[in-house]
């Protein structure tokens, strides 16, 4: 639930971090945002499954933009309150995650980054979509 949400937040925040630490340039503290949202989806340790990956993406946000992160945290909030679905909530708020980039923080390589990672939580659930539904084939 909320324990492991925050946790996964804290994953992808604690990977921008550490990069932005060492001082690694914005190419590289972006393939470091990739590879923990990568490797949240598709674990090694779980063989290849994971998580949905919204939670570790908007921790990867929140470390290179806090300020358009939280809004877009307060939108999954609010539709979360209104609609009581997490993934249309999720969806809603990271949808704003490139607009905001690009009007607040007025970068367009990060709302370019963005855009280029929010369909790894899209090819996620297709994939265990796609798994699932073979799964059920083969069993009958």
């Amino acid at each position: 639930g909320i324990l492991v949400g925050i946790l996964d937040i804290g994953k992808g925040w604690a990977a921008i971090h550490l990069s932005q630490t060492i001082e690694l340039d914005s190419f590289q503290t972006f393939i470091v945002g990739l590879a923990a949202i990568i490797g949240h989806n598709w674990s090694i340790w779980l063989r290849f499954d994971g998580g949905q990956g919204m939670a570790t993406t908007l921790g990867v946000f929140l470390g290179l933009m806090p300020l358009v992160t939280l809004v877009a945290m307060f939108l999954i909030v609010i539709m979360l309150w209104l609609r009581r679905n997490w993934e249309f909530a999720c969806g809603v708020g990271l949808a704003w995650v490139p607009l905001g980039a690009a009007v607040w923080e007025k970068d367009s390589a990060l709302a370019l980054y963005a855009v280029i990672v929010l369909p790894l939580i899209w090819l996620r659930k297709q994939i265990v979509t796609a798994l699932r539904r073979r799964a059920l084939m083969d069993k009958s």
